[in-house]
């Protein structure tokens, strides 16, 4: 869903409220459409955020317990840990939806590195290029989620347009 959400999400960027949330520090998760709140988030504070589950989707039967042993780790467990990818997934977030065998993690450039990592949906956060939201990428990893309702030339398309990017450049 990569459309009125993200805009909505997009402006909410706005106000002075980025110092109170620094000073008051919060666990803030989400995916998808929130990418540009988390990144806007860290962008101007420095807090960590996370690209996870949304809170709705802990109301869901299907793959529950992986989603949730991962959330636990991520917020509860002070040592490393490896992410396996998950055995299934499901295209949409419905009791009926199908199950999908996950062939696995698409990796792009294979390697280890220590550091920040950023990102989150590639069309929500090239709403925020050009803006003083969009995360500085002297980062060490950056992920991008795209659906796979897209069209197959649209990753080559907007990641090319993203790597040319200033920001990328820096």
């Amino acid at each position: 869903m990569e459309g009125p959400a993200a805009i909505k999400c997009s402006g909410r960027l706005t106000g002075n409220w980025y110092d109170k949330a620094r000073q008051n520090p919060k666990v803030f998760c989400g995916l998808s459409d929130v990418t540009a709140l988390a990144n806007a988030i860290y962008t101007k504070t420095g807090l960590v955020t996370y690209s996870g589950p949304h809170f709705t989707v802990f109301g869901h039967n299907k793959a529950l317990e992986y989603t949730t042993d991962y959330f636990k780790k991520c917020l509860f467990v002070a040592e490393p840990f490896s992410v396996e990818s998950s055995p299934v997934y499901y295209d949409e977030r419905k009791e009926d939806a199908e199950e999908r065998g996950n062939e696995g993690w698409w990796i792009m450039q294979e390697g280890e590195s220590t550091g920040t990592i950023v990102g989150g949906n590639l069309i929500t956060l090239n709403l925020l290029q050009g803006t003083e939201y969009f995360p500085r990428l002297k980062v060490a990893s950056f992920f991008l989620k795209i659906t796979t309702k897209s069209h197959p030339g649209h990753l080559e398309i907007t990641s090319s347009h993203s790597f040319c990017n200033q920001f990328f450049l820096a």
